[in-house]
């Protein structure tokens, strides 16, 4: 209610009070002009106003209650920096202390009222800590009808312990699903291949058949009796022709393999389905995206164990609490 309108009326600075009267809202410094009109234009895709924004990536919004994808994504290409995260804590330090002066100054003297009409006895039952957390809501709503939208953001941004950390983690929880899938994807698709590649007899044939030759060529060399070779020297098989350059030794090869076992290698390749996918997975890439996958999740848990810690709480506890 009162939240949501006071942050829609930031994009031209103005805000109604409660006897609707439109007041002007004013900078207090904390970003430029440049960056406020950037800012303010992505917040106008927001459905929340900056204090919910800000409660809701302090709780990582799991689910995307308060937040949809493009927004954490705006947020995190926003980049608030060190110099106007300090600059807005210390404005909200200061705002806080000025409520509490003003809040002690108005307790004294209701204080000194209450003595003089029921007597000293009857003294507040309320603790500093809750004091505290009320003067905190309080200055939050003075806050979100004073500041400008862009300001607000950046002054409860400063307030959430970890606001990159936690805008990260936010990105990997909501993409982890695409993202491990893509990785498994690439995986499976490359285990495939390879049971083909195991499983093929006709594949086993061709390469016995160059193992065959290539120590028939090497015979009275130590390369003469192999009994393997190594994959890349397939490559080769078409460097070695012969003197009319007509014919190499991969021809030579399936003539004899023809000759002696007929039709037995036609098409060996419908024994290989998989590795022509195969061969456009970079087994490099794959390897990156899954450390840069790892890290973020190691990010993730960090935060949620923060999270559980500021709350007083444990996951042995929660675990409890759950059972």
């Amino acid at each position: 209610g009162e939240e949501h309108e006071a942050q829609g009326g930031g994009a031209d600075g103005a805000t109604a009070n409660s006897s609707g009267e439109k007041k002007t809202r004013q900078s207090v410094g904390i970003c430029d002009t440049r960056r406020q009109t950037n800012l303010e234009i992505m917040l106008r895709q927001f459905e929340t106003d900056a204090a919910g924004v800000a409660l809701a990536v302090y709780r990582l919004d799991p689910v995307r209650r308060v937040l949809s994808d493009e927004n954490v994504q705006a947020l995190l290409e926003a980049k608030l920096n060190d110099e106007e995260m300090n600059a807005a804590r210390e404005y909200y330090a200061a705002q806080l202390a000025a409520m509490g002066e003003e809040e002690e100054k108005n307790e004294d003297e209701q204080a000194e009222d209450d003595k003089q009409k029921k007597g000293a006895e009857e003294s507040s039952l309320k603790t500093a800590g809750a004091a505290e957390a009320r003067r905190k809501e309080r200055l939050q709503e003075r806050l979100l009808e004073q500041l400008l939208p862009a300001e607000a953001l950046v002054v409860f941004a400063s307030n959430v312990p970890r606001w990159a950390s936690k805008l990260a983690a936010m990105v990997t929880l909501r993409g982890f699903a695409e993202a491990r899938g893509e990785i498994d994807r690439g995986v499976l698709t490359v285990r495939g291949a390879c049971a083909d590649v195991m499983n093929s007899s006709k594949l086993e044939l061709v390469l016995g058949a160059v193992l065959s030759v290539g120590n028939y060529l090497n015979a009275g060399t130590r390369k003469g009796a192999a009994s393997g070779f190594k994959l890349d020297a397939l490559l080769k098989l078409t460097d070695t022709r012969t003197r009319d350059r007509k014919m190499t030794l991969l021809h030579y090869v399936l003539q004899m393999l023809e000759r002696k076992a007929p039709g037995e290698v036609r098409d060996f390749r419908e024994q290989l389905p998989g590795i022509f996918s195969a061969s456009k997975v970079v087994r490099d890439e794959l390897a990156a995206e899954l450390a840069a996958l790892t890290t973020a999740v190691a990010v993730v848990g960090r935060e949620l164990t923060m999270l559980l810690k500021e709350a007083g709480m444990t996951p042995r506890s929660l675990a409890r609490s759950g059972s």
